[in-house]
């Protein structure tokens, strides 16, 4: 049985506010005055903003505590009121920057990505020599990418064909992300999210059903779509290592990993996962085998047939 079998991984890229003075902003969609003053004094003392993207309207308001006149004095207690405020340029741009990511294709806060490449035949490869239809969700978005036969082996490395998927990614009709992402970090610079923060989840699908999470990174203040190392897996439903420690699995805690090359998938899975493990200097013994165990030890990470 395989370790981790058929683990489909996707990077998560949750947007956080730059400005540790960010104002906090709660959600309140299709909610009454009522509800959305409720809303605001539910956070406490203090600035914040409600708003409703199905309306398209928000309220900055500062709640403060106060006395209520009782007719004994020594009842009284302290409430929770509301005084409207302005809300600057920032937070009402802010705003619509959340209006619009909610909006944006599929709707919510909440974005489940899914894009597979495809080529004229739009058909995935079985070691068979059949074809089947693709596994990924019917909504997935299909890039056309010059080489439609490219696996998760081909871009799991940094190297120059890394790249070149990144930036055939990103130049493709059907990439949205890039703009989902944009809108996220306008809103995350000015808000900090009570819930529901902007959330994207993509996966990348090959034609040969290998599989890679994609994110999207602020380096030097500019926006760069990056490889999840940690999320390749092959045809086989085999976690693709990026690093020697995830050879045995010790990117989640395990001191072994099995790799099992006996079902459907792609016929170049396994010579493919030889030469990923040799970059490490990792030995697999008996390379007859479809399936072997890597195991760390005192004296070094070695590959063999489970006994």
């Amino acid at each position: 049985m395989k370790l981790m079998k058929r683990i489909f991984l996707i990077f998560c890229f949750i947007f956080l506010p730059f400005d540790a003075m960010a104002i906090p902003y709660i959600p309140c969609d299709g909610c009454t005055n009522a509800q959305m003053i409720a809303a605001a004094k539910s956070h406490g003392v203090g600035l914040v903003v409600v708003g409703d993207v199905i309306s398209k309207g928000a309220v900055k308001y500062r709640v403060y505590q106060d006395y209520q006149p009782q007719v004994v004095m020594n009842s009284r207690r302290p409430s929770l009121y509301v005084d409207y405020e302005v809300m600057t340029d920032a937070e009402v741009s802010a705003f619509s920057a959340v209006v619009h990511f909610y909006q944006g294709s599929p709707e919510g806060y909440s974005k489940n990505i899914n894009y597979r490449i495809v080529g004229s035949n739009q058909v995935m490869i079985t070691d068979k020599g059949s074809v089947r239809p693709f596994s990924t969700p019917e909504t997935a978005v299909n890039l056309v990418y010059p080489n439609p036969d490219v696996n998760i082996y081909d871009v799991i490395n940094p190297s120059p064909a890394q790249n070149q998927f990144l930036d055939s990614i990103n130049r493709s009709p059907g990439f949205t992300m890039n703009n989902l992402a944009h809108l996220a970090e306008s809103a995350a610079s000015v808000f900090t999210f009570v819930k529901d923060a902007p959330r994207i989840q993509a996966t990348v699908t090959f034609r040969d059903g290998s599989h890679v999470g994609i994110y999207i990174a602020n380096q030097g203040g500019t926006d760069q779509l990056m490889v999840n190392e940690k999320s390749g897996v092959d045809s086989h439903g085999n976690n693709v290592p990026a690093t020697v420690s995830a050879v045995t699995g010790g990117d989640t805690g395990a001191d072994s990993q099995t790799y099992d090359f006996s079902g459907p998938g792609n016929p170049t899975d396994q010579q493919n996962m030889w030469d990923q493990i040799g970059r490490f200097g990792i030995p697999i013994v008996n390379l007859s085998t479809p399936i072997y165990v890597c195991v760390k030890a005192p004296n070094g990470t070695s590959c063999t047939y489970p006994k």
